[in-house]
């Protein structure tokens, strides 16, 4: 017979196999459960977080993108609109004026002084257009509109000098303007064609 001690443990032994071996495995399960539940949701929740940062980033690219198209092809209208106001206004100017204590108020070269604010207000839209460019264009357009500027006839008659019309040369320019297209042609589109 056994002893009332091992009686007790036997009792014991087989409660810890029905009752309490039961429910320690239930509330392992649980915990691996709501473990692989919360590893689950982790998971998802970073993917979402990934998609979230994706859509984003493509929506800052196409903001981007129409930002510098706007400014970019409104530098190649001001440039062709200064030109186009600048090279009438350069014709009109004549001898540069000459001051000598003789004649301190020359007649001389008068026009190219009275229209300097002409040749100002042709070239302030470029300014401003050239700025934008300066603010939001890359690196290799700003470059590229540095050259096409260069390209440009003066809006600023160095005085006494007298404006000279070779200074400016149109296939020059032409040539600027077409690098500063194909500039367009590579940093605007989402899907640049091969030819930019």
């Amino acid at each position: 017979m056994p002893e009332d001690g091992q009686n007790g443990d036997l009792i014991s032994a087989r409660r810890f196999d029905r009752v309490i071996m039961p429910l320690v495995l239930a509330a392992v399960a649980a915990i691996a459960a709501f473990g692989s539940s919360f590893y689950g949701a982790s998971l998802a929740n970073e993917g979402s977080r990934r998609v979230q940062e994706k859509q984003v980033d493509e929506e800052r690219k196409k903001v981007e993108r129409d930002k510098r198209a706007d400014v970019y092809l409104k530098f190649l209208d001001a440039s062709t609109t200064y030109v186009d106001k600048i090279s009438p206004l350069t014709t009109r100017c004549d001898a540069p004026p000459v001051w000598t204590e003789a004649d301190p108020y020359p007649l001389t070269g008068l026009s190219c002084i009275m229209i300097r604010p002409e040749f100002h207000d042709a070239r302030k839209p470029l300014h401003e257009a050239r700025n934008a460019v300066y603010v939001y264009g890359s690196s290799n357009a700003n470059k590229l509109a540095d050259a096409l500027m260069q390209t440009l006839p003066a809006s600023e008659i160095p005085f006494p000098r007298k404006y000279d019309p070779t200074a400016y040369n149109s296939e020059d320019r032409h040539q600027a303007y077409r690098s500063f297209q194909a500039a367009i042609c590579r940093e605007v589109p989402p899907n640049p064609r091969n030819d930019c």
